[in-house]
């Protein structure tokens, strides 16, 4: 029997892609623990030898959704610029012919695709979320993040998460696929078989809209985060983080205060004490700043690095 042999010279490209992005998003931040050299001799007694998989993994784990969104989009512009129209009418010869182009399968299949991959990024998302605020595994910071600890009560980023972590489920139930739950009956069955390819489109924009949200309260947790780190590394520098982090990442920093119009204070992180904050108007700020202002300045703090990512589709 002839061995097959796999042409394996590009699998892991977009893995690549993907660590090559962080290591530039990193570059420069004095937040980080650096191991490239592969000695761990920064790493101190208490803290673990190997990151968890949700960093540790994280190339990993994104390349594939990557890939699989290059893919999406390479199927949908194919489809778009297909005949699809039934009967197709030959002009020049005057034949008709019945075909079936119009049926979408892959439109069906690519979309239930995208949302299962928006549903495994949500997933991702929110196991750092959990990791972020949970002391036992922040390297330091509070309890669900929080500012004033000498307040009695007070709960930080607790509703951020709680909202967050709700948003996590729905996303993966609608990564739930629709291509094959057809029905068999339709009209007389001439429609005995259909791809519920617009369905399962329609499914895919409500799963866009609720990454974005779960995105954006990501995004403040980790301002919080980056306030408290800030202070925890320098107490003289306050809770300004812009002279921790990287060159590239202070963008996004500097545009999220921005965006929710709550400016950067030496004196005092993001969130201080509960209800100071509208958190909901917050989110819906980050939200439209995402997906509907493209000229605005978080839009245009993200964009290198989409554009970046954009660019790998065609170069392998």
């Amino acid at each position: 029997m002839k061995e097959i042999e796999y042409d394996t010279s590009s699998i892991f490209y977009l893995e690549i892609d993907v660590a090559a992005v962080i290591l530039d998003l990193s570059d420069g931040s004095k937040m980080i623990y650096d191991a490239l050299d592969g000695k761990l001799t920064k790493r101190s007694v208490e803290a673990l030898i190997q990151d968890r998989y949700s960093l540790r993994c994280c190339p990993q784990f994104l390349g594939p959704m990557l890939e699989t969104l290059h893919d999406i989009a390479r199927i949908l512009e194919i489809e778009m610029n297909s005949a699809n129209d039934n009967p197709l009418i030959d002009v020049d010869t005057r034949k008709v012919y019945c075909g079936g182009n119009f049926l979408g399968e892959h439109v069906a299949i690519a979309m239930d695709r995208l949302r299962q991959t928006v549903g495994l990024l949500a997933k991702h998302l929110d196991v750092q979320i959990a990791q972020m605020v949970t002391p036992e595994f922040n390297n330091g910071l509070p309890s669900c993040l929080i500012g004033n600890r000498a307040r009695e009560v007070n709960i930080g980023v607790k509703a951020l998460q709680l909202t967050g972590n709700s948003v996590m489920p729905y996303l993966l139930f609608l990564g739930t696929p629709m291509a094959d739950k057809f029905p068999t009956h339709a009209e007389q069955y001439n429609q005995n078989i259909n791809s519920m390819g617009h369905m399962s489109a329609c499914l895919a924009r409500k799963s866009i809209s609720g990454l974005s949200q779960h995105i954006s309260i990501c995004l403040l947790i980790c301002v919080q985060a980056l306030d408290l780190r800030a202070n925890l590394i320098d107490e003289e520098g306050g809770y300004d983080a812009r002279l921790l982090v990287s060159s590239k990442t202070r963008p996004v920093y500097e545009a999220i205060r921005s965006v929710i119009s709550v400016p950067i204070s030496k004196e005092r992180p993001y969130i201080w004490d509960d209800g100071e904050h509208a958190l909901d108007q917050q989110i819906a700020c980050v939200n439209a700043a995402l997906t509907t202002d493209e000229n605005g300045v978080l839009f245009k703090a993200l964009k290198p690095t989409i554009d970046g990512l954009r660019s790998k589709r065609y170069s392998h």
